[in-house]
């Protein structure tokens, strides 16, 4: 190679690896993780940069050993890199929701927790002076307390299983079950749909799995309407609780 051909030939090698490693973690992140955060800046912090680097080596290598570093061998480094940026986007399983093997530690009316309820939003509100909250939140939150037709139920969960959803395009929508873990001590707060069921029947239960009910959609989760919510579930802070759908225990055995 001639000298004058020397710095156009390591040019085109900076240039290839350089453009191969942005436009990979350039788009792959919006095709296959349309949901991230930092989606093309892959490309532009990462990868591209990367790309660089690995082309200017790859020059001084090819110089040093042209034989082995010919055209055809840097082109396919260069695919190499494109598919290794590739595989790095691809996304992480979706946690879809867990299984509690828990026993019913305490049971309650909604309208007793109101005034702690109250008590805690008041405080939230005086240390957010900029929020705006509905004039008459209390009294629309208490009245949806009052006519919430379920039960505030305390769990002492014992250990959960979590439940993923996979999203890579090969296997998207599959789930599967992570082994059980085993819980620190604690309880946690829930409500669950009554249904004519009273705390004595339900404080009666045995140890049994229960499903904590969310959405299982992947889009993300945006800001309150509301502030403080008013509906009785947002103000109490209560998650639904309920029996584990058969798809989910399926994926128990």
């Amino acid at each position: 190679m001639s000298a004058a051909a020397a710095p156009r030939s390591c040019l085109r090698t900076v240039l290839l690896f350089g453009a191969s490693g942005f436009l990979a973690g350039f788009i792959g992140p919006m095709v296959l993780t349309p949901d991230s955060n930092i989606g093309p800046l892959v490309g532009v912090l990462f990868t591209g940069p990367a790309g660089v680097l690995i082309g200017l080596a790859a020059c001084l290598l090819s110089r040093a050993a042209p034989r082995l570093f010919s055209t055809g061998a840097l082109r396919a480094l260069a695919a190499l890199l494109v598919l290794a940026t590739l595989y790095a986007c691809l996304p992480e399983p979706r946690l879809v929701g867990s299984v509690l093997d828990a026993e019913i530690a305490d049971c309650r009316a909604p309208p007793l927790l109101y005034p702690a309820a109250l008590q805690n939003w008041e405080a939230a509100l005086a240390r957010t002076p900029q929020a705006r909250p509905l004039a008459d939140w209390r009294q629309q939150a208490q009245r949806n307390v009052e006519s919430f037709d379920a039960l505030a139920v305390t769990l002492h969960v014992l250990r959960s299983r979590a439940v993923f959803e996979r999203r890579r395009p090969w296997d998207r929508g599959e789930r599967f079950a992570r082994p059980w873990s085993e819980e620190p001590p604690g309880e946690h707060a829930y409500f669950v749909r009554a249904g004519g069921a009273t705390c004595a029947q339900w404080q009666s239960r045995e140890r049994a799995l229960y499903w904590p009910v969310r959405d299982e959609t992947d889009e993300p989760i945006g800001p309150a309407a509301v502030w403080p919510p008013v509906d009785a579930a947002g103000f109490l802070g209560l998650q639904e609780l309920g029996e584990v759908p058969a798809r989910i225990g399926a994926l128990l055995r």
